[in-house]
């Protein structure tokens, strides 16, 4: 699936690229690079990545720009590139702070803050992370939720709390 996301996002962008809606064109990029980073072409990734940045940085659109910076912790994450991530996650939370973002937007940032998280075995930031994002999920993102549910029970289970894990 994102192999054809992928395809329909590169002729979508092509649609509105260069145009005057602004929003069209980074929803498209952004929703493009998350194909990307699944698809796991982090080359191309990164030039949309920066293309999205170049237009996103000069409007006023606080959700598409935490989309942008959502994608480019995941793409840090994914380089392992952990410090990266965190400086991503730390902006992430001011503009979070700023905004307060629910929904989708909040349960994508949650998830990338629980994956970086994980890493550094701050099981309780993962737990917390986890349980936000889950509250702002809906039963269509499946895939996120068993994500969330993953990093859940291994941080329970790295806690030996293991009714928590068994739950």
């Amino acid at each position: 699936l994102p192999k054809e996301a992928a395809k329909h996002l590169f002729k979508a962008y092509a649609l509105v690229r260069g145009n005057n809606n602004v929003r069209l064109e980074v929803l498209y990029l952004n929703n493009l690079v998350s194909a990307l980073l699944e698809l796991n072409d982090f080359e191309s990734a990164k030039i949309y990545s920066d293309l999205v940045f170049k237009i996103a940085n000069f409007t006023n659109y606080p959700m598409y720009l935490m989309y942008s910076h959502i994608n480019n912790a995941n793409l840090y994450y994914k380089l392992n590139l952990q410090s990266k991530a965190m400086g991503e996650i730390a902006f992430m939370d001011s503009l979070h702070k700023a905004n307060t973002f629910g929904g989708e937007v909040l349960a994508k940032f949650k998830l990338i803050e629980a994956q970086v998280y994980s890493t550094k075995f701050e099981h309780d930031i993962v737990i917390n992370s986890c349980l936000t994002g889950l509250v702002h999920t809906t039963e269509q993102h499946n895939i996120m939720r068993l994500k969330f549910y993953d990093l859940l029970y291994k941080s329970y289970v790295a806690k030996g709390l293991k009714k928590d894990a068994a739950n």
